[in-house]
């Protein structure tokens, strides 16, 4: 395969509609755009995003969204990779662990501990020319967890192809 120089925009979707529409028709691209709740925050930066857990209770969940577009005229392949280790609570014990599951317009593509999916790029499928795909991260804390020893953050990083 050969790279394909496609600018891919990451940004929230929280939002990201009607932003999206005025900057895709402006051609200015998106950069840094993110948000803050409950603790959890899924900020995006060109073709990576990270997202950082601060504050998160036992048996408590957070789900953030970004949106991924393929503004070129040709269809492109899309591959993620998680950057970071897997986080525990206070306690260590691997039951413990952050929980994080990871979906694609509503596929799931992961479920596990939060930074356990490894640091391998994982093929994500076409992206139609002109379009756009949903990646949804939602983290839980299991219920008999102790509370978070400290702050949990993970990247993601996206290359397409053609």
């Amino acid at each position: 395969m050969r790279p394909h120089h496609v600018r891919l925009l990451v940004v929230p979707t929280a939002g990201a509609a009607l932003l999206g529409g005025v900057l895709w028709l402006s051609g200015i691209p998106l950069s840094n755009a993110g948000g803050t709740d409950e603790g959890v925050r899924l900020v995006s930066e060109g073709t990576e995003a990270t997202l950082v857990v601060t504050d998160l209770a036992p048996g408590q969940s957070a789900e953030r969204s970004i949106s991924i577009s393929n503004p070129g005229s040709e269809p492109t392949r899309l591959s993620m990779t998680e950057h970071g280790d897997a986080v525990v609570a206070s306690g260590g014990a691997a039951e413990d662990a952050l929980q994080l599951v990871v979906e694609r317009e509503g596929v799931r593509l992961y479920a596990g501990p939060m930074g356990a999916m490894s640091d391998v790029a994982a093929d994500q499928g076409w992206i139609a020319a002109g379009s756009r795909v949903t990646f949804t991260f939602t983290v839980s804390l299991p219920d008999e967890a102790p509370p978070l020893a400290s702050r949990a953050e993970l990247s993601y990083s996206w290359e397409t192809a053609s």
